[in-house]
């Protein structure tokens, strides 16, 4: 009896040991080393071909994540419900392809298998294969085993995840899971990266131990190849051997690649300009004969400069002699498109993306409406393709409340941004679906109608007889006023939620004075449908703290406010100028010269712009009349308004945190409220408008949501579904 146990113990755990071997650390032994190999995708020229199809294959793709409101990245929180409903989505919306950057969790790829094996037409799918944060913006060069030897296991365990034999356990950026649906005959390609650390790959292409030229079985590198892309080659041909030998097959591969490293070499100025110090270029990195399937470049798209032509390098000029005849100037990037056409050998497809963000980054381009984000993207799908470019990638299906912008990063809790909506960072809204706070219904739609609004609500009464309620989700806080003829008076409303600092008195721009009956930080003047907006004391203004020098030379601590100033401006934002060549050299030679420049300001990277100005219109998703950034909206004698968190100094208002007094702590410093306090006056009244609280409770770590497509997928539906 003991040696038939100890035998079934021996055999169950040869079998564990097996399991472990084959689906963990990716083992096979190849018995069919002569069978043949298939590719359901290839190239030709600078064409995707999809089977034995003689016509070109375009991608409409859109990227997708496990991304849900309320959860952090990593906990992959979307289920297997979920991404049935998303994929069903995205295919109603005409698109073939998915993307996703990362190895997701099981659930994903069961769905996928499921969506796919019960459609008429199925979508393909990139598999990408990133690099942790960790080793992309590391202290060591890509050639360390935190870079290349992890990327090259992934991309093993990529290949196992989508052939469906694989079990992942956790790891940095990735989920874990028991991998057993094959969903390779749907794989288009792998892509590697979805950014690169431009100091990583410079030090890298510094590093003088490195080898220079690669040669392996199915990649090869050309002789004036970089470091990094020597090391992006072995990757590949790794990954390619690897599924090869395996499971006798190939998919299509990419790398990721953008403006700000892309071959291009510029005059010193320009390039110093643009913090462009390396460069990445596709055509180094050449596929050998062995290669069935193919190679394509992809690009992450976004308007770095205008008039980028005229600051190229001579010998780039050179070099690209007989394209730049072809180029056109006036077109899309100021012939970027068209350019990296010429230049290619080979497929190129595009990432691209538009935020309907409140917020906006660069001071020329405009805060867009989900209307104008689905017709720019269909306008850049559209000029990709004329380009001659193998189509793209939408980039994102849903709205991220996890990312973070470079002018808002400052102001919230990382990560615990997740668990709020924030209107003002462009990257949290970049999707072409929205989550939108509450259950079923949002808490409060700007439209101009009350229905939603009850007595619980009410704040106060302003002795003028004006009505003041307020509420809040996980977007803002909301007010109705009400009162007769509202929409023809000016009213004030002070705002208090740093106790500590503030102002009683508010001075008008023409010096009118209004009173309070304690500090405020804002000051809200609701003053028709084009001057209603949001005023900020001066010690209360986190944009000021933060971008005062690099908007005019000035230093926030050293030319502070002065204590209970009765100065208010209207909110600002830090955005970037837009860059000109000409004018900065001209200013840098004035300055160096000794002079003056006719224009200092222009010296400076970053302006500021009004955001506190409220945008008027209808916020509700099922009017016509449907305004995505509506702040405010007057009905009959009645207003609704919408302020973002943000824009009240919140830093995580899931745990009622705000930005504390920022020249005690010499930046920002979250401290915790449990209300804020409102008031409600008319303009000139002769009284101290009072103040009332409005109690906060936050929301903790739940936040109902509930899923909207935006208008932009209509848009782009019935671009994408044309002639269907």
């Amino acid at each position: 009896m003991k040696k038939f146990v100890a035998i079934c113990t021996a055999v169950v755990l040869v079998m564990l040991g097996v399991c472990y071997a084959v689906f963990v650390k990716g083992f096979y032994i190849d018995f069919n080393g002569s069978s043949q190999v298939r590719a359901d995708f290839t190239t030709a020229g600078q064409e995707i071909r999809k089977g034995d199809s003689k016509e070109a294959f375009l991608l409409k793709g859109v990227d997708v994540s496990a991304s849900v409101a309320g959860h952090y990245l990593g906990d992959f929180a979307a289920d297997g419900d979920t991404y049935l409903r998303w994929l069903g989505n995205i295919k109603d919306m005409g698109a073939n392809t998915v993307r996703v950057y990362t190895i997701m969790d099981d659930d994903f790829y069961n769905a996928f298998y499921e969506f796919n094996s019960n459609a008429k037409s199925p979508l393909y799918l990139i598999q990408g294969i990133r690099v942790s944060e960790a080793a992309n913006y590391g202290m060591e060069d890509a050639s360390g085993k935190d870079f290349l030897g992890q990327l090259k296991e992934d991309a093993k365990k990529a290949v196992d995840v989508v052939h469906g034999k694989s079990v992942a356990s956790l790891n940095e950026g990735q989920a874990n899971g028991v991998y057993l649906k094959d969903v390779s005959k749907w794989t288009l390609g792998y892509q590697i990266g979805d950014e690169w650390s431009g100091e990583t790959v410079a030090y890298t292409d510094h590093n003088p131990r490195l080898e220079h030229v690669y040669q392996g079985r199915y990649f090869t590198t050309a002789q004036d190849a970089s470091n990094f892309e020597c090391i992006l080659a072995q990757v590949m041909d790794q990954l390619v051997r690897y599924e090869t030998d395996k499971y006798k097959c190939q998919r299509l591969v990419t790398f990721i690649c953008d403006p700000s490293m892309d071959f291009l070499e510029y005059e010193e100025e320009y390039a110093k300009m643009l913090s462009k110090f390396c460069h990445i270029d596709p055509e180094h990195i050449q596929p050998t004969d062995k290669l069935k399937s193919g190679y394509f470049a992809t690009y992450k798209l976004f308007r770095f400069c205008d008039g980028f032509l005229k600051y190229l390098s001579a010998g780039q000029k050179q070099e690209l002699m007989d394209i730049m005849d072809s180029v056109s100037p006036a077109s899309r990037y100021d012939g970027y498109l068209e350019l990296l056409k010429q230049y290619h050998t080979m497929p190129i497809a595009a990432g691209f993306q538009y935020s309907t963000s409140r917020g906006r980054l660069k001071a020329d381009e405009p805060a867009l409406t989900e209307e104008q984000q689905g017709r720019n993207l269909v306008k850049m799908y559209d000029d990709l393709v004329s380009a001659g470019w193998s189509g793209g990638f939408i980039s994102t299906w849903q709205d991220a409340w996890e990312q973070k912008s470079w002018n808002t990063a400052f102001a919230s809790v990382l990560p615990q941004n997740s668990l709020w909506h924030d209107l003002q960072t462009a990257g949290q809204n970049y999707g072409i679906m929205a989550f939108v706070p509450g259950e079923e219904d949002a808490v409060c739609l700007v439209d101009g109608d009350a229905s939603e609004w009850s007595k619980e609500d009410e704040v106060l009464e302003s002795p003028e007889g004006y009505l003041l309620s307020a509420k809040y989700d996980a977007e803002g806080i909301y007010l109705l006023i009400q009162g007769s003829g509202i929409s023809g008076r000016s009213l004030y409303a002070p705002i208090d939620t740093l106790q500590e600092r503030g102002a009683a008195v508010y001075s008008d721009e023409e010096g009118k004075e209004e009173s309070f009956d304690r500090d405020a930080d804002f000051v809200l003047c609701v003053d028709g449908t084009e001057n209603s907006r949001l005023l900020v004391n001066g010690f209360s203004d986190g944009a000021r703290i933060n971008f005062m020098e690099e908007a005019d030379g000035r230093n926030p601590f050293i030319d502070t406010p002065e204590h209970d100033a009765s100065t208010f401006y209207v909110s600002r934002m830090a955005v970037e100028k837009p860059l000109n060549l000409e004018d900065k050299i001209e200013l840098q030679r004035q300055a160096a010269a000794g002079f003056v420049p006719s224009n200092i300001m222009d010296i400076y990277p970053l302006e500021f712009y009004d955001t506190g100005r409220l945008v008027p219109g209808n916020g509700n998703p099922e009017s016509p009349e449907y305004h995505s950034l509506a702040d405010i909206c007057f009905g009959k004698d009645m207003v609704e308004i919408r302020l973002p968190w943000l824009m009240l100094n919140f830093s995580n208002p899931s745990a009622r945190k705000i930005h504390g007094d920022y020249y005690s702590y010499y930046g920002v410093q979250s401290q915790d409220i449990a209300r804020l306090w409102i008031g409600l006056g008319e303009k000139g009244s002769s009284h101290r408008i009072s103040m009332e609280p409005v109690p906060l409770e936050g929301w903790g770590e739940g936040v109902p949501c509930h899923e909207r497509l935006k208008k932009s997928y209509y848009i782009i539906q019935d671009k994408w579904r044309e002639g269907k």
